[in-house]
């Protein structure tokens, strides 16, 4: 194994994923292929990613038989991996030239299980994140423990991860919030993480893509961050010192609250996408959320009244 493997998902991107594909091919740093998963487009995706790899001998192209969303096609492309390092690019963004170089050097010189850069927004009003406090940090493990509700730290455009160390997680086929499931999996796996700051000279840059697939569901963000923590709490209750409290106090004291404070603004739509995609919600927060909620979710409505 050496190298890096760039996995990048594809779903009725004809008018962005070419230039997409060549910022990955453009890639100074010699080691780099290209993974793209076409998920079953009917725009033509597939033909513009076609002839924008034609030439390239370090790409491939794999379709699953059916479109899996962006989680689960992350999911299926990362069997195909075999390099030392992956990383991830959407069909709607894309990298400097130097971004994997760069990310490498910082990984070797670290001795880094995962690398986290700076996350670039540009939309109307362009902005940089980066998830780094003061200068460049270095976490072990445990320590990321108190950061569970940091959103840009689960985000794996921003990642270089050693590929040993993500195969130990299952990466989740949620179509929404995928990356913040399957980064809180990898928080709580441990390891060594680079936290690197504004100014690095890496990013990832990102495009705010309103006709994306979490954009069209944010409305349901509620939904899908209780469902994302409450498969923690049931994969971690029971476990590991600390890890157990840690996943059961947030979702009790944070993102419960947040869920029923707009269950009732949104009823009728949600009770539809429980009953489709995750019919054993209720259950499952009876079951992992605070002592002082239990009594209370024999009836889901007065629960609601109770704590909103």
């Amino acid at each position: 194994m050496d190298g890096v493997c760039v996995i990048m998902t594809a779903y009725n991107a004809a008018g962005s994923v070419g230039r997409a594909i060549k910022s990955v091919l453009g890639q100074t740093y010699a080691d780099t292929t290209l993974l793209v998963v076409e998920d079953c487009s009917t725009d033509g995706t597939y033909d513009v990613i076609m002839e924008a790899v034609k030439d390239a001998s370090n790409a491939r192209v794999v379709r699953p038989q059916e479109n899996l969303g962006c989680g689960g096609a992350r999911a299926f492309g990362l069997q195909f991996v075999d390099s030392t390092y992956v990383a991830f690019c959407d069909s709607d963004d894309w990298l400097e030239s130097d971004h994997i170089a760069k990310m490498v050097a910082y990984a070797e010189a670290q001795e880094a299980d995962v690398v986290h850069c700076p996350l670039y927004f540009i939309d109307n009003e362009t902005h940089e994140h980066s998830t780094a406090r003061n200068g460049i940090d270095v976490k072990e493990g445990g320590e990321l423990l108190t950061e569970l509700e940091n959103h840009w730290l689960t985000s794996f455009n921003c990642m270089l991860v050693r590929t040993s160390h993500i195969q130990q997680i299952a990466y989740s086929a949620l179509r929404c919030l995928d990356d913040r499931l399957s980064g809180l999996r990898l928080l709580l796996l441990g390891g060594r993480h680079v936290l690197l700051p504004v100014g690095c000279g890496v990013r990832y840059n990102y495009v705010t893509n309103e006709g994306s697939v979490f954009h069209s569901r944010a409305k349901n963000i509620p939904v899908y961050e209780a469902v994302v923590w409450m498969t923690l709490a049931r994969e971690f209750y029971g476990g590991r010192d600390g890890v157990s409290d840690g996943v059961l106090s947030v979702f009790a004291l944070r993102v419960l609250p947040r869920f029923l404070n707009n269950y009732e603004r949104n009823k009728e739509a949600w009770d539809k996408l429980i009953a489709e995609e995750f019919p054993h919600i209720w259950a499952d927060i009876a079951k992992f959320s605070s002592s002082f909620c239990v009594n209370l979710l024999k009836d889901k409505h007065k629960l609601t009244k109770e704590l909103t």
